[in-house]
């Protein structure tokens, strides 16, 4: 098992293991990840880190670098997404791994907030902490998620 970042030539194949994604509304994943790839004007191979297994990809994390704000001072933030692995490769800490990694990589650029959505379980055991955020018909409530930024960034 191989544990590194995506190569340029292989996006295509990260855009196949993530169409293994069961997505709602019909989305194919190799389609819903592909604005994360091609239209991200941000992205850069370097902050996709992947499992490869006998020249098969089988596991992925992607770091989203991107500045907020928080009381009216940049800080700069390391979103966490397309965190996947093939079913028949999960329950070996092969996402642990690769977490662990972004997580490397994200202190080595400064990146001083990291911030993911999921299950809490799951991402418990690598640090990250839950914020409670009421949620809306319109999706979380920013104001709440700001603020709790602004609040750790006072401690």
């Amino acid at each position: 098992m191989q544990i590194r970042t995506l190569r340029r030539d292989e996006r295509e194949r990260l855009l196949e293991l993530l169409d293994l994604w069961a997505l709602p509304d019909g989305w194919r994943g190799r389609d819903f990840f592909r604005r994360y790839v091609e239209d991200d004007p941000t992205f850069e191979d370097e902050n996709v880190m992947v499992a490869e297994e006998a020249g098969e990809l089988v596991s992925c994390v992607q770091i989203f670098p991107r500045p907020v704000r928080i009381r009216g001072r940049a800080v700069p933030m390391g979103g966490i997404g397309s965190v996947f692995t093939k079913p028949e490769q999960r329950h070996g800490g092969l996402a642990r791994r690769l977490l662990e990694l972004a997580l490397e990589r994200m202190r080595e650029r400064g990146l001083l907030v990291s911030l993911l959505f999921g299950d809490e379980r799951i991402y418990h055991v690598l640090g990250w902490r839950a914020w409670r955020v009421a949620e809306t018909r319109d999706g979380l409530r920013l104001r709440a998620v700001l603020d709790a930024l602004a609040a750790w960034a006072r401690a």
